[in-house]
């Protein structure tokens, strides 16, 4: 199995290698400013590390087909470090401020756990796509036919699920990126 770190911030990059010493596994380390990691295509049940800040470079990162069948990990500038309560299924979404050893434990973790994906329905999808494009709850009510109370009700759901219930905009965006790999939905 190889663990695959893409990010576009270099020291990102260059604490991250010192993981070697820390975990076994084949490491292979990306800076996604650099073309050349378009061409990395993960296997099955590989462990992708993704800490892009530059929301459209994560998109497409994100929605590449390979990632669908891949254990991801985002890392973002959130608060969030804590184990507990983590989900079972992937992506996964944590702090770009963790310390090496607490990156060592979740990617021990993820070797032992198998890939499997939250199920998103189609309205969380033009929810977040409808969000991320600044539509109102009332605006989205009336194009969706539901009320801006359930829906404000799915978004929050849906932030939880992904363990962003406090992130605001930062949230909505990963909640878009993470919605938008399912496959048949990759651009």
């Amino acid at each position: 199995m190889h663990c695959y770190f893409i990010s576009d911030n270099k020291f990102i990059l260059s604490a991250v290698q010192e993981l070697p010493r820390y975990t076994e596994g084949e490491y292979i380390f990306l800076c996604a400013t650099n073309p050349i990691y378009r061409e990395i295509q993960p296997l099955c049940e590989d462990i992708v590390v993704v800490a892009v800040q530059d929301r459209e470079l994560r998109r497409r990162i994100l929605h590449v087909p390979a990632m669908n069948s891949c254990r991801v990990i985002i890392l973002v500038n959130i608060r969030r470090v804590s184990l507990r309560g983590l989900s079972r299924t992937f992506p996964w979404v944590f702090s770009e401020k963790m310390s090496l050893n607490t990156l060592s434990r979740i990617l021990r973790l993820a070797t032992r756990l198998p890939v499997i994906r939250n199920k998103v329905t189609e309205r969380e999808t033009l929810l977040f796509d409808y969000l991320c494009r600044g539509y109102s709850f009332t605006k989205m009510g009336r194009k969706m036919n539901l009320s801006a109370k359930y829906l404000y009700s799915l978004k929050r759901t849906t932030l939880v699920k992904y363990g962003l219930p406090e992130y605001g905009c930062t949230g909505i965006q990963v909640c878009r990126d993470i919605i938008g790999m399912r496959p048949g939905k990759n651009q």
